[in-house]
């Protein structure tokens, strides 16, 4: 007897949850289906959805409601072809369908005779980050690197200055030490020069000319040098 009631209990239990297994088994498959070009939904759209092994008919099929929207029940783990019908043209998509469902977006771009597909998250996270990248670079080239450049000589000149102080105070000794000190101050103002161009306080044409003159007076004193050096 209690057997017999064991038996009844499994196979009422039996009835009860094999159904809804059965109906748990299947998975969503939903998107929406745009206008590239003007973002609209495209309604009464069909779309059907392939065994990727079987193709030879559609699993299921879809048409798009008022705002673009179609949704499939499938089998899961499984690859599909989902087509998008727009007469001559079937733009598709295979996907992996997992036990969560899966989302495919379509934004179709009818230009003439074809059909672009694109895909909506993955192109716009890899235009964006390509933006940034460039920008970071033009930013590094135009910017960072004109800014260490400019500390840099502004450290050169600070040095400088204070050498010419130091070589006020000890004096001239002979010839060769008030051409070095010479050379010391044109190097100082030809940095100055630089300075006030790099922060738009003169303009090119200034700056070239100014910087032209004391680079032949810096030749010239360096040649002397080297000349006295030699003797």
């Amino acid at each position: 007897m209690k057997t017999t009631r064991f038996i009844f209990m499994v196979i009422i239990l039996a009835i009860i949850l094999i159904p809804g297994i059965c109906i748990a088994s299947a998975v969503p498959v939903q998107g929406h289906v745009r206008d590239q070009d003007t973002g609209k939904p495209m309604k009464e759209i069909v779309v059907e959805i392939y065994d990727t092994n079987n193709p030879a008919k559609p699993v299921a099929n879809s048409t798009t409601d008022e705002s673009g929207y179609y949704k499939f029940d499938v089998e899961p783990n499984r690859n599909y072809d989902i087509y998008v019908r727009l007469g001559k043209v079937n733009p598709s998509k295979t996907i992996y369908v997992g036990t969560g469902g899966a989302i495919q977006d379509f934004r179709l771009s009818t230009k003439g005779n074809w059909v672009e597909i694109t895909e909506e998250s993955g192109l716009w996270v890899v235009v964006v980050v390509a933006i940034f990248i460039i920008l970071f670079i033009i930013f590094d080239q135009l910017y960072l690197k004109k800014r260490r450049m400019l500390k840099a000589l502004e450290k050169e000149t600070s040095e400088l200055e204070k050498k010419l102080d130091k070589d006020v105070v000890e004096g001239e000794t002979n010839e060769l030490d008030s051409l070095k000190k010479e050379r010391d101050r044109l190097k100082y103002m030809i940095n100055r020069t630089k300075i006030k161009y790099h922060k738009r306080e003169i303009d090119e044409e200034s700056f070239r000319e100014i910087v032209r003159d004391y680079q032949k007076k810096l030749i010239e004193v360096e040649t002397k040098i080297e000349e006295i050096e030699k003797e």
